[in-house]
């Protein structure tokens, strides 16, 4: 799915939140709410490890982006899977690339508004307690890639060995040549498949 709007007018036709929950839900992905963000957090900091973004941080990036960076997954009333993505704007793509882009406490100027097109995407973590969530939040990151955000480049960094493997595998991403911070990339889909 391609976003709405002129191409290059860095404006959607519909807001950011719309066109990624749409991708998403299939994956039974939803927009955390508030009260969703201390129990998503949680359970990230305790798969990928403390060294994370806050609640507050969670809570406004999802609030900048209009319920666009921050999706989890319920099972049995618990959430049982989370996926963090926070489009960037041309700042912020320019951030990743000076590799000065802070994941732990992004600026919020490089964070897309609900109806800013985004330069590029940084994946910010994905987790999963049941086998379940684990098969949903890769699959809803895949189809981030493949239907939402195929024609911008995404980057990410993994916080595991077991990230780093399904970031390279999995999402198709390589190491970012030159990189200090072990910044990993793919470029765009319609990039790939055009050259």
């Amino acid at each position: 799915m391609r976003l709405s709007g002129h191409p290059d007018s860095g404006v959607l036709g519909r807001t950011l939140s719309d066109m990624v929950q749409s991708v998403l839900a299939p994956h039974d992905l939803h927009a955390a709410s508030a009260a969703d963000m201390p129990e998503a957090r949680a359970l990230a900091a305790e798969l990928i490890g403390p060294c994370i973004a806050t609640v507050a941080v969670f809570d406004a990036v999802q609030l900048r982006t209009g319920g666009a960076a921050v999706f989890v997954q319920h099972e049995a009333g618990q959430v049982s899977g989370v996926l963090g993505v926070v489009p960037l704007t041309p700042a912020g793509l320019g951030a990743v690339l000076a590799e000065t882009f802070n994941a732990r406490a992004p600026d919020l100027r490089h964070v897309c508004g609900p109806h800013d097109r985004p330069a590029a995407a940084y994946g910010w973590g994905i987790a999963g307690s049941t086998k379940s969530a684990r098969k949903a939040v890769v699959g809803g990151t895949i189809a981030l890639h493949e239907d939402a955000f195929p024609d911008i480049p995404l980057f990410s960094r993994a916080a595991t060995p077991e990230g780093e493997r399904v970031i390279l595998g999995a999402f198709g991403f390589s190491r970012m040549a030159g990189s200090t911070t072990g910044l990993m990339t793919r470029a765009p889909l319609l990039q790939e498949h055009a050259a």
